[in-house]
């Protein structure tokens, strides 16, 4: 099988796949897929969580984000790279 996707892509692909059908927030009320769940749970616990502050109104609330990693190698061998 061949695919002209990065496998960055195809694992962002398969992510949305997981959370498209694991993962259900406040008015979504369709089924999920029960043998998708361990995965969405795992796609979800990555997401980004922080706080938004409007000086204009005052206030603050929840923002959320999913966290991205622009190099999966490890400390190592991105430390040796930057030490060339």
């Amino acid at each position: 099988m061949h695919s002209d996707l990065t496998t960055a892509v195809q694992l962002a692909d398969i992510m949305a796949y997981c959370f498209n059908w694991g993962v259900r927030l406040h008015k979504m009320t369709e089924a999920t897929r029960k043998e998708i769940e361990p995965l969405a749970d795992l796609a979800f616990n990555i997401r980004y969580v922080g706080r938004r502050f409007d000086e204009v109104g005052g206030k603050e609330w929840p923002v959320y984000g999913v966290f991205f990693l622009d190099d999966l190698r490890p400390r190592q061998e991105r430390e040796a790279d930057t030490e060339k």
